[in-house]
């Protein structure tokens, strides 16, 4: 029970990090709704812009929960969409197919369609969670493949996921008022239910495989943290304007290669990055040393 305590502890934790990749699908399907009527192609284009954000955000949850990264490396999202992206690929097309299928022989299909969707995305993020830690991480380290002991807690969140969907959608047909407001507001929401269901799903393969965790967590490590700045403005002007710290440049090709590096560039701090046992190194400016010294104590 505590192991699946902290499954879903972990997944819903790992959520907030992953706000502006879900409002990015969510853009993703506002502007398909807006230029579709104008211009055809744009489903196309953005059914191949949902594939390599979603398979990038799955590579870099993946590296999250498997230990082999503390938190969401956006420098290597084209790294992990050119490696899932196929499983993806199939996924959205066997998606389209069956919609197909069932549009054309189904008369009624229309009415229950969106629920349907909500459905079978959910049932799609659960398969692409086993396939994604196979081809990550399973065939790689050649682990005998063994599946995780899926029990009641598993399928009654993934039965509220599927509950929670359907009201989103049942309230949306609900609403007439300020329609486009509440538009943006569905499709964010319904971008992070299957992006949920990935994450928790992908907990329960990785509890069944302690080797991959095991993997990464005996390494030698050095934490180079260069901390957030003060002030929204500063913040947000130094985080979009900013450079790779010449002080994690410096001390990487000083350090003995037999050290696993762990960067913080301008990241929230979470108490669950530091484990023990681990070199840290901190640098900071005047504007950001108030927080350079809260994390060193």
């Amino acid at each position: 029970m505590n192991a699946q305590r902290l499954n879903l502890q972990q997944s819903l934790s790992l959520l907030s990090s992953l706000f502006f990749p879900v409002f990015i699908l969510a853009l993703i399907d506002v502007l398909n709704f807006l230029f579709l009527p104008v211009f055809k192609p744009s489903f196309v284009i953005a059914c191949c812009l949902k594939i390599y954000f979603m398979a990038a955000i799955a590579g870099c949850v993946l590296e999250v929960l498997a230990g082999e990264e503390y938190v969401l490396k956006i420098s290597r999202f084209h790294r992990h969409a050119r490696e899932l992206a196929p499983g993806f690929l199939v996924a959205v097309i066997s998606v389209l197919i069956i919609d197909f299928i069932l549009f054309a022989s189904i008369g009624s299909f229309r009415h229950w369609r969106p629920f349907f969707y909500i459905l079978i995305e959910i049932a799609a993020a659960c398969y692409l969670a086993f396939w994604a830690i196979q081809r990550k991480y399973i065939r790689p380290l050649k682990l005998n493949d063994r599946g995780p002991k899926l029990d009641l807690t598993f399928f009654s969140v993934i039965a509220l996921t599927c509950l929670l969907g359907g009201g989103l959608v049942h309230v949306s047909n609900s609403i007439h008022g300020g329609f486009f407001y509440w538009h943006n507001l569905y499709v964010f929401l319904l971008n992070y239910l299957p992006v949920f269901t990935f994450v928790f799903c992908a907990s329960y393969v990785l509890g069944a495989y302690p080797e991959i965790s095991g993997k990464f967590s005996h390494q030698k490590e050095i934490f180079l943290i260069n901390p957030m700045f003060a002030g929204i403005f500063q913040g947000v002007g130094f985080w979009a304007a900013r450079g790779y710290p010449p002080f994690f440049v410096v001390l990487k090709s000083l350090s003995p290669k037999t050290y696993k590096f762990r960067e913080f560039d301008q990241v929230l701090w979470h108490e669950r990055y530091y484990k023990g046992g681990a070199l840290v190194c901190i640098t900071c400016f005047t504007s950001n040393s108030y927080e350079a010294y809260k994390l060193a104590k």
